[in-house]
């Protein structure tokens, strides 16, 4: 054999070992980490209830801790009230930030002509699908906007 097509086989080589890592890891990884990293989906399903993520959490603090039960009634009462004031916070945000989207909108549209602004309007819609195309279609955020809900859904 020459020289090149010993370095030919040897990549061959390299990338097929590589591959076959990469495929057996991720096939025994269910056995090793049976909870996917924060933001991945890929098991599919929906994102895990606001009180099964606070049992979850409860669970591992109580792992460190050794919490009582007075401790984690409290602490799950902590959890909830907190969680309300944050949806409370943002559903404020969210309507501070819609005002300020219209109130843009108005000033784009005192600028430009009726069809500048269609043209305007159709690029922002394409912009828009473009990026739910690029990151799915709950966005980079895992689709907990502002309200920390899923677009598209309406707030409880």
């Amino acid at each position: 054999m020459n020289r090149t097509s010993m370095r030919l086989w040897a990549g061959l080589f390299v990338i097929v070992v590589f591959s076959g890592g990469l495929a057996g890891g991720f096939a025994v990884r269910p056995w090793f980490d049976p909870e996917p990293p924060r933001g991945f989906r890929g098991r599919g399903g929906p994102p895990p209830s606001s009180a099964r993520r606070t049992e979850r959490l409860l669970d591992r603090l109580d792992a460190d801790l050794e919490l009582s039960d007075d401790q984690r009634g409290r602490l799950r009462e902590v959890f909830a009230a907190g969680r309300q004031r944050f949806r409370e916070l943002n559903a404020g945000v969210r309507e501070q930030f819609e005002a300020e989207r219209a109130r843009m909108n108005a000033d784009i549209a005192a600028i430009l002509t009726a069809e500048q602004m269609e043209i305007f309007e159709s690029r922002i819609v394409r912009m828009r699908r473009d990026r739910r195309d690029r990151f799915g279609p709950r966005g980079p955020d895992g689709g907990r906007g502002p309200r920390g809900d899923r677009p598209g859904r309406s707030q409880r």
